[in-house]
């Protein structure tokens, strides 16, 4: 079974991103607030200034923090309040504000660097992720540790007879026979077929939440046709990027048991734009533990930082024998013309 691990990289590194000086790229942790700042959407202004003037307030004039330090200096300091109920500076009331306009925020950076505004505001199409999709086949199993919807668009313009939302995201649904996941018909392919089929469709865990991740009561999501919404919102379902992420409770504790079991049936692992950076603890526990002893034939790393491929055959050491095939690739683009060009087959020997 093949398994692949997508990160913030993947998503950069998509065929439509644009390197000119000035346009809004999809984010990295390290430069969200640079993205963030060449947003031209008007409608944006508001959330932008918002923000801002949240980070000013927190951390003086001329900043220089990442995503991850601006939500974990919001949650830390107001686990701290709700305990010492001392609110000193800041009011509970003030933190929530300023949690809502972080998530805000990104999701305007989102829909500013993935949404064709061109073309009826229709979400851009990566080559590169498409003929990821195409390849894969019904037992495959995608974890993407991003919030964007990107690899769900690719499952929804290309996985129609291989991809059914209702039971490809592993959310829990409504009780009673042949319930639905409420928005389900948003994201699935106009054209598939049989989407009762519970095993017969690609796994996709998005173990951090997702921009589309709606719900009122926490228990059960709604699949929102709108990921990047232009206004303020309170329920979208997300882990922000914190040291002490809350992963093991309510909805997401149910998706990364399921997870967890994936992972040990893995024998083929591709890897794309995922770095297990040190913050993330949590995501490497999980590999390190689920992973199957000497269980890999093969696995792609694509990171074009040295360091970060280091780490990554570390993680899954375990899962290494002698015979183990290690492969690595610098951008997105290298691995699709080796997945193209048929120097990467996706029908690798399972022996």
């Amino acid at each position: 079974m093949l398994l692949v691990v997508l990160g913030a990289g993947a998503t950069r590194g998509a065929s439509f991103v644009n390197e000119k000086p000035g346009i809004c790229l999809p984010p990295l942790d390290s430069d969200f607030f640079t993205q963030l700042q060449r947003i031209n959407s008007k409608v944006y202004n508001d959330i932008i200034n918002d923000i801002i003037t949240d980070m000013v307030e927190l951390f003086g004039h001329n900043f220089r923090v990442t995503m991850e330090d601006a939500f974990s200096t919001i949650e830390n300091t107001l686990r701290i309040v709700e305990t010492t109920h001392k609110e000193g500076l800041l009011s509970t009331k003030r933190l929530l504000s300023m949690r809502k306009n972080l998530v805000s925020s990104v999701a305007a950076v989102l829909r500013e660097s993935l949404i064709d505004h061109t073309n009826n505001s229709e979400m851009k199409p990566c080559i590169y992720h498409n003929e990821l999709i195409r390849c894969l086949q019904h037992h495959d199993v995608i974890i993407s540790l991003n919030y964007d919807c990107l690899v769900d668009e690719a499952l929804k313009r290309n996985g129609y007879d291989k991809w059914y939302s209702r039971y490809g995201y592993c959310l829990p649904l409504p009780k009673g026979r042949n319930s639905k996941l409420q928005g389900e018909e948003n994201w699935n392919h106009t054209n598939a077929t049989n989407p009762s089929q519970k095993d017969n469709t690609i796994l996709l865990f998005k173990l951090h939440g997702s921009m589309h991740f709606r719900s009122d009561d926490g228990k059960i999501i709604q699949l929102s046709p709108e990921p990047y919404p232009e206004k303020k919102i309170d329920q979208i379902m997300i882990i922000p990027p914190v040291p002490n992420k809350r992963f093991d409770e309510g909805v997401f504790g149910l998706l990364w048991k399921k997870a967890a079991n994936e992972i040990y049936k893995a024998t083929d692992i591709l890897i794309i734009g995922y770095s297990f950076p040190q913050t993330d603890i949590h995501a490497s526990s999980l590999f390190r533990v689920c992973l199957k002893k000497e269980s890999l034939c093969r696995i792609t790393i694509v990171n074009p930082d040295h360091e970060a491929r280091k780490r990554t055959r570390s993680i899954f050491q375990r899962g290494f024998t002698k015979s183990t095939r290690v492969l690595v690739f610098d951008t997105f683009e290298e691995f699709h013309h080796a997945l193209e060009h048929g120097t990467w087959a996706y029908n690798y020997p399972i022996v």
